[in-house]
């Protein structure tokens, strides 16, 4: 579905830009003239974009967190581990760099998957990509939860940003499944033709 920007940024800003941008692809439908430019794509895209939005939420704050024998508190973000015991939060290990570069691609490979609708075999290798990223990072972050509660003895104590990259995965591939059900769909038109 394909709309006319021009009128809607030039007034409107933020949240109520995306509002109307969502009224004018409802009003104009699927059969608008081809003067209006933007796309907006098929589900598969909202996917691509929530698995962005979530891998940025996913980098925003702590994702791992835990209390250990003395009470004190571990907590894992992309900086590091850091324990927080009476009065100051203290480094205890600088992070491993991988969690951050996923964090990022996680971030870019969607948001540059959206942008390719016309080219569906590049969308298809980057939702798989990203699938394959996802569930990289969900090995890790299960990976250091096991490890910290051994080498701490700490017990996990469960964020809601612990469940970010599972999340990830599954729209990842819901993403990768709308896409491919949409090359079938075009392959099966051109077989008519």
């Amino acid at each position: 579905m394909i709309l006319r920007l021009e009128n809607i940024i030039s007034n409107q800003t933020g949240i109520w830009l995306i509002l109307d941008i969502f009224a004018e692809a409802i009003r104009y439908g699927p059969g608008c003239p081809e003067k209006y430019y933007i796309m907006i794509q098929r589900i598969q895209s909202l996917y691509l974009l929530l698995t962005s939005g979530i891998s940025a939420l996913f980098l925003s704050g702590d994702f791992l967190s835990f209390i250990n024998d003395s009470g004190a508190e571990i907590i894992m973000n992309y900086r590091g581990l850091w324990m927080n015991g009476p009065g100051e939060a203290t480094l205890i290990r600088e992070s491993q760099l991988i969690i951050p570069i996923i964090g990022l691609l996680l971030i870019i490979l969607p948001l540059i998957a959206i942008f390719l609708y016309r080219k569906r075999q590049q969308q298809i290798k980057l939702a798989v990509a990203s699938t394959i990223l996802s569930a990289v990072l969900v090995a890790i972050v299960a990976w250091c939860a096991y490890s910290i509660a051994r080498d701490y003895q700490a017990v996990l104590s469960p964020v809601f940003r612990t469940f970010l990259p599972l999340i990830m995965l599954f729209l990842s591939i819901l993403a990768w499944l709308g896409i491919r059900k949409d090359e079938k769909l075009v392959r099966s038109y051109e077989r008519l033709r």
